[in-house]
């Protein structure tokens, strides 16, 4: 059975009020898929998307889609990486889908290291914990207000050689980021062998070949594409399938499982299975 990410845009429209001949098909849809024993899966990001609408019933329409739906919860980024590199550096050969995925919020929220404020048990509470703290919500925003200097500076070190030049100090910095205990030999040797690595690791890989088609590509960075990319870097990794109507963001993924040869699909609809 598929494994389906979906992104918050689908979960917006399936839970349009009043519903239209549209959302109540793709709610349907979704259903449908659920009940042939294909699993949906979301992460901290549909939460955070649906606190910032101002609608009540839009909100309390999605929040019981999600609740029948059941989906997986996506565990951060982080954890995910982190694992990955630690696995990778011990030769383990465990799966490492175990700690992609989570059947309950509350084990989602275990895998960020100050989510203290944002726990809830479920989807619902989670929704209704950021909504009464706005400070929650201002605070993802202004990171995400970054992003477009961020790419942009990267583009002119692409240019200008800087970034060919640093290659190695900046994917050692990546590294010692995600293992913060890490000992400098293990850095040093992630680095080395730098195409083993992102073979064995694929959120790793994921995260590598996003950041590569942002700093080389030509379009307008916005501050959604901070959002893009974090939550793409999982569901690409271990899905199924990857399910956003956002063209760009489609497109961008789509080329992404390509170039690193994943086998996740990346579409702008749900799949016919």
């Amino acid at each position: 059975m598929a494994i389906i990410y979906i992104d918050y845009n689908i979960i917006s429209e399936a839970g349009q009020t009043p519903a239209t001949i549209g959302s109540a098909a793709l709610r349907n849809e979704l259903r449908r898929l659920t009940r042939g024993g294909h699993q949906m899966a979301l992460s901290a990001w549909h939460a955070f998307e649906l606190a910032k609408s101002k609608r009540d019933d839009h909100i309390a329409s999605c929040c019981d889609l999600v609740e029948d739906l059941r989906p997986l919860w996506i565990s951060n980024n982080r954890f995910v990486l982190a694992h990955e590199l630690e696995q990778f550096l011990a030769a383990s050969t465990e799966d490492l889908r175990r700690f992609a995925f989570n059947t309950y919020v509350s084990q989602m929220w275990s895998t960020y290291d100050a989510a203290a404020a944002l726990v809830g048990e479920t989807f619902v509470d989670t929704v209704r914990a950021l909504r009464s703290n706005p400070t929650n919500l201002t605070e993802i925003e202004t990171a995400a207000n970054q992003t477009p200097g961020a790419v942009l500076i990267g583009r002119e070190a692409l240019q200008d050689g800087r970034l060919a030049a640093h290659q190695r100090i900046i994917d050692g910095d990546y590294f010692r980021s995600v293992l913060r205990r890490a000992r400098p030999a293990d850095i040093d040797r992630l680095v080395s062998t730098m195409d083993i690595t992102l073979r064995s690791c694929p959120a790793v890989a994921v995260e590598e070949s996003m950041t590569q088609l942002r700093v080389r590509g030509s379009f307008k960075p916005t501050a959604s594409d901070a959002a893009d990319l974090q939550h793409a870097i999982v569901p690409l990794a271990y899905c199924d399938y990857f399910v956003s109507n956002d063209k760009q963001l489609s497109k961008h993924c789509s080329s992404v499982a390509q170039a690193i040869s994943l086998t996740c699909i990346a579409s702008r609809t749900l799949p016919v299975i």
